[in-house]
């Protein structure tokens, strides 16, 4: 019975996990969007000009961490309903695209 127990305390654990870090992505999504609001007002770029800051259209990323606990369609799902030209990934997918990058750059050299 303990067992039982303790399996089914890790199943809904495991379940409650996946709302509350989807609640975290989206209000982190809904402060980026607040941000790129902001900053797309002509009374911010004129006063960054005369900060001397010059002003680009930025692009908007979001970091969450490491590779999420959850399936890989939950995951996708969540980046491509908020993608409205934002990025979504984790650090664990930066640093794969950054070796990547590093591997096709060491090949590059010493090929040469």
């Amino acid at each position: 019975m303990l067992l039982l127990i303790w399996v089914l305390e890790k199943i809904w654990l495991g379940l409650s996990v996946i709302p509350v870090f989807v609640n975290a992505v989206h209000n982190s999504i809904q402060q980026i969007q607040n941000y790129k609001r902001i900053l797309s007002q002509d009374n911010v770029k004129r006063k960054l000009a005369l900060d001397g800051i010059e002003y680009y259209e930025p692009e908007y990323r979001l970091v969450i961490g490491r590779n999420p606990d959850i399936s890989l369609a939950q995951w996708r799902n969540l980046k491509k309903s908020n993608e409205n030209g934002l990025k979504i990934s984790t650090y664990d997918e930066l640093l794969k695209e950054a070796e990547k990058r590093s591997d096709l750059l060491h090949d590059n050299i010493f090929e040469n």
